[in-house]
């Protein structure tokens, strides 16, 4: 059985800079990923040679001041 320091849930820009600064500092990491590409928001895919970047930025509003 494999042994893992820890366990990220989804494939976004979080969890893979924290898995690689864990793995620089020896950790090892399990991510799990319920879509078929990884990359979470930030995945991209090609149409006719154009990058297309599917989902853009998000930008969360609040009722705080």
């Amino acid at each position: 059985m494999y042994q893992y320091d820890y366990l990220l849930v989804g494939s976004g820009l979080y969890s893979g800079v924290f898995a690689y600064l864990a793995a620089q500092k020896g950790k090892r990491c399990l991510v799990l990923e319920k879509r078929t590409e990884i990359g979470g928001n930030l995945r991209c895919r090609t149409l006719e040679q154009i990058p297309i970047h599917e989902y853009g930025a998000h930008i969360l509003h609040t009722n705080n001041k």
